[in-house]
């Protein structure tokens, strides 16, 4: 059966980040700047949850991404060589003498000019994405690579050591390092370490994601 979802929660992702940061905020002795303000527990443990949620759901998968596209060009650069370069710089060239001589004429497409050129031009291009797709798997392993090097870098699961070291001066993670004692962000820094070690927030977006699909799992054996 699938668990409902508990009031004023937006997800299950949220549901289960809040709860590991409420036990490890629990266990912990109460900062002595909160004890005259118990209201702001509550917003603490809400800002730290988000944090996480937003960087092992949002931003580290963003940055891998990233790194994995900002090698493909020069893996295509390396691997096509001179040729390759070759070829590219006499494509852009056709390409912006096409469009420099359309620009000229203002949008008239002169049969005599630009036929020729056009048809150079898909000539070029054709054998541009030839020469790409012979180096696509050398391209696709210098990809995989560079994602491998983030993710042994940044781990996806747990929070690093300089997990919010990122975070903007206001952020309740920053501002709670700078006004509570250093002893006690250091013990609920550790603490929130050791309880969220194997935790991701992907394990609540499953849980938000198992009504619909088992409702393609049921369409799809009533089908068969």
């Amino acid at each position: 059966m699938q668990p409902t979802l508990p009031a004023a929660f937006a997800s299950w992702a949220q549901v289960l980040t809040d709860w590991k940061v409420i036990g490890v905020f629990d266990s912990c002795p109460r900062p002595a700047c909160l004890v005259p303000h118990p209201e702001l527990a509550a917003p603490f443990v809400a800002e730290i949850s988000a944090a996480i949620r937003e960087k092992q759901l949002g931003r580290r998968p963003l940055e891998a991404a990233i790194k994995r596209e900002k090698v493909t060009e020069p893996a295509y650069d390396h691997y096509g060589r001179q040729s390759y370069l070759d070829l590219r710089g006499e494509m852009e060239s056709a390409q912006d003498r096409y469009f420099a001589e359309r620009h000229a004429s203002r949008g008239a497409r002169s049969p005599e000019t630009s036929s020729p050129l056009l048809a150079r031009i898909a000539h070029l291009q054709s054998e541009f994405f030839a020469c790409r797709r012979r180096h696509e798997p050398d391209v696709e392993q210098a990809r995989c690579t560079s994602v491998r090097a983030y993710w042994a870098a940044n781990p996806a699961s747990g929070i690093c050591d300089t997990f919010f070291d990122d975070t903007p001066v206001s952020h309740a993670a920053a501002r709670m390092s700078r006004i509570a004692a250093a002893w006690w962000w250091r013990e609920f820094f550790a603490r929130l370490q050791t309880r969220l070690a194997r935790h991701h927030a992907a394990d609540g977006c499953f849980l938000d994601a198992l009504p619909s699909l088992r409702e393609k799992a049921k369409k799809k054996t009533l089908a068969a």
